[in-house]
C-alpha cells in the first residue's frame, strides 16, 4: 500500500524525473543503478530518457517481481535488469557489459531522512558499483529540527482530568525518549518556537556511516513565547550540490499522498536539567521570546533514529554548535524501569484514551443510561470495567453511582 501512495506522491516524482532529464544528456548511452528501486518508477524514468542499461537492485523480493512486471508492461526489459538483492550483495561484473554504473539514484529515505538505513548502503554502493566521477541523485539531504507548539495534542498526550477526576499521575507514562509521533495528512496546527535548524546534513557523494558523530547540540533563540510540547523531526533532499533543486517534508509542502507516505515525526518534550537529565515527572518547558535554548540530539544507529532534548541556558556563549558535547545520560527511572512494549503500548493507546473527553462522555452516558434500567436489588450494583478506558468508568461508578467497581 506504501509503495501505491508514493506513486501519487506527484512532487517526489516531479523531483526525480526533473533531475534525471537533466543529468541524462551528458549520459546517453551509459549505464543508471537504481538502489532500492521498489516498484521501479525511477528506472522506467532512465530508460525511456535514454539510458542503454539500468540496473534496479531492490531487496524486497515482491516489490522486484513487481517491478519486473511494470517494466515489462511498459515494454522496457531489454534495457531494465532487476536484481531481487541488497545492494550490498551485488558485483559489477554482473551488470551487462560488466562495468560500473555511470549514474546512481536512489530514494531511500524514510520519515527520517536516514530512516531507512540509506547511509548503511548508499556508500557501498557508491564506492563499488559506482564509477569514479559518476554522478548521484539526490546528491545530499539534511534531517532538521524544529520546536513546535501543538495545543491541540496536548490533552491526548498530557490528560490533566475529566469530570472532576484528577488523571495528571498518568503523565509519568510519557516517553519523551524513545516514542514518537509519526504524523501527516492532517490539519493539526503547529507553532514554531525556534527556527528551522539543519541538525544532520549528508553528502551522498562523500560521507559513510562513519561520518555521523554520536550527538550534538545546538545554541537557538525562541521565536515566541510558548511552551515546547515537542521537536518536529523533517527533511530536505538536493538533486545536486548546487541544491538547483529541493524535496522537502516540511510540513505543508508535499501533496496529500506525500504526507501519508513520509510524514514528519514529533518527538515530545519536557525539561531536561543543565546535566540534561530528565527527571521522574515530566516538567514543561515555558519560553519567552529571545530566551535561549540548548538542543541536544542523539544520533542513534548511525542516524537511522535521533533522540533530541532541550534545556534552557543563559544568554548564547561559546560555540552555536558542538560536537560530542553532550553526555550520555540516558533516560530516567520512569521510562527504562518499565518494559519498553509497555511504554509504547501507553503512549500510543492509555494516553491518548486517557485524554479522549469525547470517549469519556460516551461512557458516561452510557454507563448512567444502564444504571437508570437496572431493576433496584437490594444491595449495590457492581460494575465490571473492561473498556480500558483509563479507569475513567469505574471512577464514575464509585463516586457519583455509589456503585463498587472492578
Amino acid at each position: 500500500p506504501l509503495c501505491g501512495v508514493m506513486l501519487n506522491d506527484y512532487g517526489r516524482n516531479e523531483f526525480y524525473l526533473r533531475a534525471l532529464q537533466a543529468a541524462m544528456p551528458a549520459c546517453q548511452g551509459c549505464t543508471v543503478l537504481d538502489v532500492g528501486a521498489g516498484s521501479g518508477l525511477l528506472s522506467i524514468m532512465a530508460a525511456r530518457l535514454g539510458a542503454k542499461n539500468v540496473i534496479a537492485i531492490e531487496a524486497n523480493p515482491d516489490l522486484a517481481q513487481l517491478a519486473r512486471r511494470t517494466i515489462e508492461r511498459n515494454e522496457l526489459e531489454a534495457n531494465v535488469t532487476v536484481f531481487a538483492s541488497l545492494s550490498s550483495q551485488v558485483e559489477a561484473d554482473l551488470f551487462p557489459e560488466g562495468q560500473r554504473a555511470d549514474l546512481l539514484v536512489t530514494e531511500t529515505f524514510g520519515t527520517m531522512l536516514l530512516g531507512e538505513g540509506s547511509m548503511n548502503f548508499v556508500p557501498d554502493a557508491r564506492d563499488r558499483l559506482l564509477k569514479e566521477g559518476g554522478t548521484i541523485i539526490p546528491a545530499g539531504g539534511c534531517q532538521y529540527a524544529t520546536l513546535v507548539e501543538v495545543p491541540e495534542m496536548m490533552p491526548v498526550w498530557s490528560p490533566a482530568g475529566w469530570g472532576g477526576f484528577n488523571l495528571s499521575r498518568l503523565e509519568v507514562l510519557q516517553d519523551t525518549v524513545y516514542w514518537k509521533a509519526m504524523v501527516g495528512a492532517n490539519s493539526l496546527e503547529y507553532v514554531r518556537l525556534s527556527d528551522r535548524i539543519c541538525v544532520l546534513e549528508v553528502d551522498l557523494y562523500r560521507d559513510t556511516m562513519e561520518s555521523v558523530p554520536k550527538n550534538r547540540t545546538f545554541r537557538l533563540q525562541a521565536k515566541r513565547k510558548g511552551t515546547v510540547h515537542a521537536v518536529l523531526f523533517d527533511w530536505d533532499i538536493w538533486v545536486d550540490r548546487e541544491r538547483s533543486q529541493v524535496l522537502s517534508t516540511e510540513p505543508g509542502s508535499r501533496n496529500f499522498a506525500g504526507d501519508v507516505a513520509w510524514g514528519w515525526l514529533l518527538q515530545l518534550q519536557e525539561v531536561a536539567g543543565q546535566d540534561w537529565k530528565l527527571g521522574q515527572h515530566p516538567s514543561q518547558l515555558l519560553v519567552e521570546a529571545d530566551d535561549w535554548l540548548e538542543l541536544g540530539v542523539e544520533y542513534i544507529a548511525k542516524g537511522i533514529s535521533m533522540h533530541a532534548r532541550v534545556r534552557p541556558v543563559e544568554a548564547s556563549e561559546g560555540s552555536v554548535v558542538q560536537e560530542g558535547a553532550m553526555p550520555q545520560v540516558g533516560s530516567p527511572p520512569r521510562i527504562h524501569t518499565v518494559d519498553r512494549r509497555g511504554m509504547k503500548e501507553a503512549n500510543e493507546f492509555f494516553l491518548p484514551v486517557a485524554g479522549d473527553t469525547e470517549r469519556h462522555d460516551f461512557y458516561a452516558a452510557a454507563l448512567k443510561d444502564a444504571v437508570k434500567q437496572l431493576k433496584p436489588k437490594s444491595s449495590p450494583a457492581t460494575l465490571l470495567d473492561l473498556s480500558g478506558n483509563a479507569g475513567v468508568p469505574a471512577f464514575l461508578a464509585a463516586k457519583e453511582l455509589g456503585m463498587k467497581s472492578m
